[in-house]
């Protein structure tokens, strides 16, 4: 299959392009969500086309928890989050093991928690180039720590 073919991947090209796609490790990069409302929102995905969870090599499971444990507390360093919900949606087709990495933050309303957050816009700006880079050197600088 083409990476151009699956969306995650396309979308990695092109912000890799733009110097946007942040290499957290060998096997799993970063980037703010494109396309989705204002709230710090972010996205961690294998580095290579992987369908499903199954389908991860040794090195990509074993970095799998390092890695979202050092994500979110990333996110919530550089955002003021009191909660990161790190999901896993995979129903792109085709699949591609991507998780939404979502900032749930003081200011939003007690009725927003859970699957309500994923509809409810955060502070206008958005995760902004900056904040995307900031979250990814903070998550590589806890990795290595």
């Amino acid at each position: 299959m083409s990476e151009l073919a699956c969306e995650p991947c396309r979308i990695a090209v092109e912000l890799r392009v733009a110097g946007r796609l942040h290499p957290l490790t060998g096997h799993w990069v970063m980037n703010a969500a494109i396309g989705w409302d204002a709230r710090p929102w972010f996205v961690v995905q294998t580095a290579v086309h992987r369908a499903s969870l199954a389908d991860l090599d040794d090195a990509e499971a074993a970095e799998l928890g390092p890695v979202s444990r050092a994500i979110t507390r990333a996110v919530t360093e550089a955002t003021g989050a009191e909660r990161v919900y790190f999901q896993l949606l995979n129903e792109a087709q085709p699949p591609h093991v991507h998780f939404h990495v979502i900032a749930r933050l003081p200011a939003d309303p007690p009725g927003v928690r859970g699957p309500a957050l994923l509809g409810t816009p955060g502070p206008a700006g958005g995760p902004s180039p900056e904040i995307a880079a900031s979250v990814a050197a903070r998550t590589v600088a806890i990795l290595g720590s």
